[in-house]
């Protein structure tokens, strides 16, 4: 009856003595807190084991701790995550970049894709990542993971790096400086390949036109420059315009940012300037290698970009890295095709493969 009556107590001008109140009930909640802590402790106590333990039985109610099962099995059933989403400022054009879980070879293999969002269809950029430690539950989250730079997934990314060295273009010798010019960044996969080959003496350049591409390749594909890699921010074909450096090896994989009949390259590298310019940036014993990617129709595309490129170059030839996909090679060396040095094109890829691991030989035959 007290602590009704406390709450109650007139004084003496008939009003009520809130200081009282509160103070009588502080002592009133202070007392109930104390009489069930120890059953709140120990209420406590069981959900922080049974959260350790992966479950706990409380009869009519069951927690089951997200740590049941295995870590790996949680990433292979979930199969996608999406990491991010980058859109090109006062544009309706987005990036979606998405990891894909599998096994491969009984090892968790993790994919990070760069997406067009209105094309997912394709990918402009795969690359690996993986955990610096084994997979569990306290290091799940694969956004976090570095990409594994030594890695190139995709066989036209390969074929476009190995090129430059299936042509003789470039070598294998560590003392001989060696100068590459990529059209277009993507994810950064290839320049990141090449940065990480440092037994060789290799000097590469990209030319990017979209500022998001280059944020996103930083962000989420680990890619930065170094003294022998840079990135430039403008239009490509502005860029061989005003420079006259030449280069061993030049790839073109600059893809359209929309949906198009031809996605890659871009309309502006298959004009006539255009391509002479890239002949021009060549040393004589130079090579250009240029991703070709059709949706419609493509072996008319294909032969229409055959044409307008072997109308400049002495040697002109496609190498098929999927059906229906291929890579444009040329160079300004006579008789210097697939048809006509296929030995020696061979030979080279054999040695690319022991060098790389590429595996090309499993497909270019």
């Amino acid at each position: 009856m007290y602590y009704g009556q406390a709450a109650v107590q007139i004084d003496e001008h008939g009003t009520v003595n809130w200081s009282h109140f509160e103070m009588v009930s502080r002592l009133h909640h202070l007392e109930m807190q104390t009489r069930f802590l120890p059953h709140v402790s120990v209420l406590i106590a069981a959900l922080v084991l049974a959260w350790y333990y992966e479950t706990f039985d409380f009869g009519l109610f069951k927690y089951t701790s997200k740590k049941k099962g295995d870590a790996v099995d949680e990433l292979l059933k979930k199969k996608h995550q999406l990491v991010g989403k980058e859109c090109i400022p006062d544009t309706n054009t987005c990036f979606l970049i998405v990891d894909s879980y599998y096994l491969e070879n009984g090892r968790l293999t993790t994919k990070r894709d760069l997406l067009l969002e209105e094309h997912t269809e394709y990918s402009l950029t795969g690359v690996e990542v993986e955990s610096t430690k084994p997979v569990n539950w306290d290091n799940l989250d694969s956004r976090e993971w570095p990409v594994n730079k030594v890695v190139i997934n995709a066989r036209y990314a390969r074929l476009l790096v190995a090129a430059g060295f299936i042509m003789d273009s470039l070598s294998f010798d560590e003392n001989e400086h060696q100068d590459i010019l990529i059209a277009g960044l993507g994810g950064g996969v290839m320049s990141n390949f090449l940065s990480e080959i440092s037994y060789l003496n290799l000097d590469t350049t990209v030319v990017e036109k979209e500022e998001i591409l280059i944020s996103i390749a930083e962000n989420y594909f680990d890619h930065f420059e170094t003294k022998e890699m840079r990135v430039v921010h403008a239009d490509f074909v502005d860029y061989i315009k005003k420079n006259n450096k030449k280069y061993d090896h030049i790839i073109v994989d600059a893809c359209e940012n929309k949906k198009a009949d031809v996605m890659c390259p871009v309309s502006k590298i298959l004009e006539k300037e255009t391509i002479q310019l890239l002949k021009k940036r060549l040393t004589m014993n130079g090579s250009l290698a240029v991703n070709i990617y059709s949706t419609k129709d493509a072996s008319t595309a294909e032969k229409t970009i055959y044409e307008l490129f072997s109308n400049e170059f002495n040697s002109c030839f496609f190498l098929e890295y999927f059906k229906d996909k291929k890579v444009l090679i040329c160079s300004k060396k006579d008789n210097w095709t697939w048809k006509q040095q296929k030995n020696i094109f061979k030979k080279n890829i054999e040695l690319i493969d022991d060098m790389f691991e590429f595996k090309l030989s499993r497909f270019l035959h």
